[in-house]
């Protein structure tokens, strides 16, 4: 089979930059280290229920750079890559709320409440920026990559005229 890759358009190149960068670090992650929440759990060790014990990061990694090579070379299995990567990390995220919320309430009786707001806000919705980044990307990923169906059109014989 001859697949026949269209040019891409330059927002893919921006998805392309975006994916290789965020399949390395989660924008959550990001938002912590560039503002400086790292000084607020310096007291805390439960941060690391936060962080991952499975090797499911690294399926998402991969399925993240394999989606990026994938959509650079404008193949359909951008999509699907792409696609299989939103579910997995939405389950995880899913499977992780009540050890998250066991931890912000554990929190909320140590900490003051200021800084307990600080930090659960923002995480919410980054979490859910994330996820509604990735649908987009998704949804643009499968317009630009699906095989365009060719207009049909009538013959006069077809027509009946």
């Amino acid at each position: 089979m001859n697949e026949s890759h269209p040019t891409r358009p330059p927002l893919a190149t921006i998805i392309c930059i975006y994916l290789a960068v965020t399949a390395f670090i989660p924008l959550e992650f990001m938002w912590i280290l560039l503002w400086g929440w790292l000084h607020s759990f310096s007291n805390y060790p439960s941060i690391l229920l936060l962080l991952p014990h499975t090797p499911m990061p690294l399926v998402i990694c991969a399925l993240a750079l394999a989606g990026t090579i994938a959509l650079w070379q404008m193949r359909r299995a951008a999509f699907f890559l792409l696609a299989a990567r939103f579910v997995l990390s939405f389950a995880i995220h899913i499977g992780r709320i009540p050890r998250l919320m066991a931890l912000f309430h554990r929190m909320s009786a140590t900490m003051p409440r200021a800084v307990i707001d600080s930090i659960v806000m923002p995480a919410t919705v980054l979490i859910i920026a994330e996820w509604v980044i990735s649908i987009l990307i998704v949804w643009y990923v499968y317009r630009i990559t699906w095989p365009k169906m060719p207009a049909t059109s009538m013959t006069e014989a077809e027509a009946g005229v």
